[in-house]
């Protein structure tokens, strides 16, 4: 581990130090080369006595003018150019920056929204991480007590209520729980249209689900039993079955709205004595946020 550091440091000074050597290098490279140029100009045009030698004869080296004249007349002509350039052109100079500003700016904006999207994406897995999560499972009660089969005797024929478990998955408390659950009892099958009333009246409020705990909602119907007529009819398909309903709670962020799960399965009687009925998902009003 401290090979690698020491390593590390030594390749950071070594940039650090190289990064000054390459610019001063370029500038010893660069600046000889337009002072370079001006050699091929007639030498009467830079700062030397003009005669009529210099003027004939361009080519000898005592013609020539010293470095360091080339080297100040080379800054005064790039000075001069430079402020020539820009004082003709200084209303399309001006457009130029003005685009570059406004090229700037919206580079600035777009780093800004990417940053800020990714914030978004961080906070919305963050949440769907740690939030409460309600699952919803129905199940069945019967009136015939499991000590009803003991010893050989033979029970009456079951009848069913139904009901919906909740229980709580995520890693937050769901609080703020309401729910409600109710039933169909139809000789055919539920339209694709069927308007599920939703805003059927809700159960007492739950309070506050724990994580990982669950919540056993009341029995449907409310006042009576399916009786064992009725599931033999269900069994023959001459009636259908349907469990539907809702719950709503807060998942655990005041910045998220409330949480919605919607439910509907079709009862399905099998004859099996360990698992009489099935619940299967009916294809509408089956939803959760």
């Amino acid at each position: 581990m401290s090979g690698s550091t020491g390593n590390r440091g030594r390749s950071t000074l070594a940039t650090v130090v190289r990064a000054p050597i390459i610019w001063l290098a370029a500038v010893f490279v660069v600046f000889p080369s337009l002072v370079g140029l001006h050699t091929q100009a007639p030498l009467f045009a830079l700062a030397c006595p003009p005669n009529d030698s210099q003027q004939t004869n361009q080519s000898h080296q005592e013609n020539c003018a010293p470095f360091k004249v080339l080297a100040v007349r080379s800054l005064s002509d790039l000075r001069l150019a430079i402020g020539q350039f820009i004082d003709t052109n200084k209303d399309d100079i001006a457009a130029l920056s003005a685009v570059a500003v406004a090229l700037f700016t919206f580079t600035l904006w777009l780093s800004t929204h990417r940053l800020w999207r990714a914030g978004e994406r961080q906070l919305d897995a963050a949440i769907l991480a740690q939030r409460a999560w309600i699952q919803i499972t129905p199940y069945w009660a019967t009136d015939v007590p499991p000590a009803a089969y003991a010893y050989g005797t033979v029970p009456p024929p079951p009848q069913f209520r139904f009901g919906s478990k909740l229980d709580n998955v995520g890693n937050m408390p769901a609080s703020n729980l309401k729910n409600t659950i109710n039933y169909i009892l139809t000789k055919s099958e539920l339209p694709d249209d069927f308007a599920f009333p939703y805003d059927g009246a809700p159960l007492p409020e739950a309070g506050v689900l724990g994580t990982k705990q669950f919540l056993m909602g009341p029995h449907i119907p409310r006042d009576r039993y399916i009786t064992a007529d009725e599931i033999r009819d269900m069994q023959a398909e001459a009636l259908r079955l349907y469990l539907y309903g809702w719950v709503t709670y807060s998942d655990g962020f005041a910045t998220t709205p409330r949480r919605t799960n919607r439910f509907c399965y079709s009862v399905r009687v099998t004859g099996n004595p360990n698992t009489p009925v099935t619940f299967i998902p009916h294809k509408n009003y089956n939803y959760a946020d």
